[in-house]
């Protein structure tokens, strides 16, 4: 008994270590759609209820999934302005600082304000890569990865969204040899994944099932990544 008892612990143990170490696993993306005898019945369903109707329900997803396409370019449009003008609003405050200190001949002063702002923005964007690590790098491996069919975790989180925003604002102002690129690629992609599913995280946000049923798999959503991704480089 006690050896039964023994060899169910150890097997607990091992079940529980599996469990955790299988979450932190990078798993392929499912894009064939899986035709299951439930998915027949709803196509037949669709297919009988659409009968003689002008507007059915493969136009209606059309509608809706050109409609959610627009709303992407928007949104990552204002988003790009935004990143910009912040930007735009660090850097002058940054250089306005300096040329204040050289136009009363304090170039001591000077020197070291410009240097203490560098260092700021620098701190202030390693730290939200420190509080988010997926959100480090410019982001376009880990968009590639996802697109080949490898389902990073947290790639396409709205923490990350948020984290790679800021921080892209902070560096690029901090003068730091990179760009915003990269980043608005994986921004971009990180809105159009959002906007395909309907639904977030990390906020418990969920819409309508019945809104995004049929975008709610991984085919659509890489879809939608590629979309976010170009409108994101464009944005840039």
């Amino acid at each position: 008994d006690k050896a039964s008892n023994l060899g169910d612990s150890i097997l607990t143990r091992d079940s529980i270590r599996y469990v955790t170490n299988v979450k932190n696993v990078c798993e392929s993306m499912d894009f064939d759609e899986t035709e299951s005898v439930m998915w027949r019945k709803h196509q037949l369903r669709r297919f009988f209820q659409d009968r003689g109707n002008w507007w059915t329900s493969s136009r209606r997803t059309t509608g809706w999934k050109w409609s959610l396409v627009i709303a992407t370019g928007v949104i990552i449009g204002a988003m790009g302005f935004m990143v910009a003008k912040i930007t735009n609003l660090l850097t002058y405050a940054k250089f306005d600082t300096a040329n204040d200190f050289i136009s009363r001949g304090l170039f001591s002063e000077a020197y070291f304000s410009f240097l203490a702002f560098c260092l700021f923005y620098a701190l202030i964007a390693g730290m939200l890569c420190w509080i988010e690590p997926a959100a480090a790098g410019s982001g376009i491996p880990e968009i590639k990865a996802y697109l080949n069919g490898i389902n990073l975790n947290k790639v396409v989180r709205i923490r990350v969204l948020y984290a790679k925003v800021i921080g892209t604002c902070f560096s690029v102002a901090a003068g730091l040899a990179l760009g915003k690129e990269g980043p608005m690629i994986h921004a971009g992609s990180i809105v159009g994944a959002a906007m395909s599913q309907g639904k977030t995280i990390t906020f418990g946000f969920d819409t309508s099932w019945t809104k995004f049923q049929d975008l709610r798999n991984d085919r659509s959503k890489r879809d939608f990544v590629t979309f976010g991704a170009a409108a994101g480089v464009a944005a840039a």
